[in-house]
């Protein structure tokens, strides 16, 4: 194994920790934004939906022998795409709703980014 190869493997390694970091900062965005959303209405579903954005924000970058990493992201993914789901069924087409997307697409893109860099 030549230099080149271990610095190539050791900049896929700092990749990986900088796509959770932001995984895991964009996840909590969205739990805020719902929060957010829910404090004028007291909406249930927007609480729940911040909780478990905010667990799953955890669970990204803080290692749980109870759940693998393959786990974590498969709930995210599942996660995120249903709640832009239901926001396409009911949701109110307002500016932070639109941003919120935005912020939740992000979380799906470094996902899907971080399972190319694995599959490598």
């Amino acid at each position: 194994m030549g230099p080149t190869h271990i610095l190539a493997h050791q900049s896929e390694g700092v990749m990986r920790i900088w796509i959770r970091i932001a995984v895991a900062l964009a996840l909590l965005t969205t739990a805020g934004i719902h929060v957010w959303l829910a404090l004028p209405t007291q909406l249930l579903m927007f609480y729940v939906n911040a909780a478990g954005f905010a667990t799953l924000a955890i669970l990204s970058v803080y290692p749980v022998s109870l759940i693998s990493r393959p786990r974590v992201i498969q709930l995210t993914v599942i996660w995120t795409s249903a709640t832009i789901i239901f926001w396409l069924a009911i949701g109110e087409r307002t500016l932070i709703a639109y941003l919120d997307k935005i912020v939740e697409l992000a979380v799906l893109g470094l996902l899907w980014l971080e399972h190319k860099l694995d599959s490598r």
